[in-house]
């Protein structure tokens, strides 16, 4: 048997080796032509591209384990450790996390409570308060508003604060009272000298502030009160979100750390 062959049988018997919904995710993604894409978009030698292919290869499916990821860069490519890592967070991003997603969406179970008896045990041991004010709460697991929780897991794309100030109803304003104390009368001057702070105010009055989400595919679009709040919410969700992320990719890590690395 050639080793490319080899090779092939020692994958194949590994994502065998894996949970059901991480072998259909596998099947699903094409991991493959990922690797082959991020290899190419890292402006890489040819060498140095199947280097990183076999290795990412043998770290996705458990022949290596995916934590010596970067040694294994540094060593196989002949490259900076820097370098190294920059190369694993771009296998992370474009191949381990949709992955993840994939298998997720087949039902892989990423609880991290203690009782879940899952392999994100101990990844995220927990749930913490990133932020509250009113009747908004961010915690590391979900987003609480009034008496409605959302899943951080089930937002997509992040959280936009979107504010929409009412602009052109302040320059009408001024711009009436500017033309009444140009060339109005004496009572005109003083309509006029009244409109410019009542501009101020109602520019002040229309700001609309609101949170904008997509939750499950649906949009969610939500009211705050100031700016201040508006912008540290989004800044909580994204962060709460972004830590879901790892906890989710450091989950899949550990599974495929646990497979027993193959025996050349």
């Amino acid at each position: 048997m050639s080793t490319s062959d080899e090779t092939a049988k020692l994958v194949q018997e590994a994502i065998d080796s894996l949970e059901p919904p991480l072998q259909a995710a596998l099947n699903e993604v094409d991991w493959r032509g990922r690797l082959e894409t991020t290899a190419r978009e890292r402006h890489l030698s040819p060498e140095q591209q199947r280097s990183f292919i076999a290795e990412g290869m043998m770290a996705l499916v458990g022949i290596e384990s995916v934590r010596d990821l970067a040694d294994n860069l540094t060593k196989e490519l002949g490259i900076t450790p820097a370098q190294a890592l920059e190369l694993e967070d771009a296998f992370t991003e474009n191949v381990l996390t949709p992955v993840m997603d994939a298998a997720e969406r087949r039902g892989m179970n990423w609880d991290t409570s203690e009782d879940s008896g899952s392999v994100s045990d101990g990844v995220d041991p927990g749930e913490s308060k990133i932020f509250e004010s009113g009747n908004f709460v961010v915690t590391t697991k979900r987003f609480v508003y009034g008496s409605k929780v959302v899943q951080l897991d089930h937002i997509t794309g992040g959280a936009l604060p979107f504010v929409d100030r009412g602009w052109m109803g302040m320059f009408i304003i001024a711009g009436i009272g500017v033309a009444m104390l140009m060339w109005g009368g004496g009572v005109w001057k003083l309509i006029g000298l009244l409109c410019l702070p009542a501009a101020y105010f109602f520019f002040k009055s229309t700001i609309d502030r609101r949170l904008v989400l997509s939750v499950n595919g649906e949009g969610l679009d939500i009211k705050v009160e100031t700016t201040e709040v508006l912008t540290s919410l989004a800044e909580a969700i994204n962060k709460g979100i972004s830590g879901r992320k790892s906890a989710r990719s450091g989950a899949l890590r550990e599974e495929l750390s646990k497979l027993p690395k193959a025996h050349w």
